[in-house]
């Protein structure tokens, strides 16, 4: 049996939304860094991480009997909405927050 990879967060990327306009994403997707033509998903309803066979995928340094799920100091500065987030101008940001 092949091992499977193991991802950093970090690596992942660029996020965009799966569905409708990041602003309002639930379903976020990004190239999968280890298989080309493939995609890692994250669902922020489930918060877990999985691979275009719905698969959990392996973060590095984590528990593999908890596939899908990021170490903790990752997966609060590395959601894909934060990384989305910090792309936004302040302009841009303001309106996402409802300021204008």
């Amino acid at each position: 049996m092949a091992s499977r990879p193991e991802y950093n967060l970090r690596d992942l990327g660029p996020w965009s939304s799966a569905i409708g306009p990041e602003s309002v994403a639930v379903l976020w997707v990004s190239p999968d860094p280890f298989h080309p033509d493939g995609r890692i998903h994250f669902s922020e309803t489930f918060r877990i991480y999985t691979d275009d066979n719905d698969e959990p995928i392996y973060f590095a340094g984590t528990d593999p009997r908890t596939p899908g799920i990021p170490p903790p100091d990752e997966a609060i500065f590395w959601s894909p909405r934060e990384v989305w987030a910090r792309t936004l101008s302040t302009q841009q940001w303001n309106e996402y927050m409802g300021f204008q």
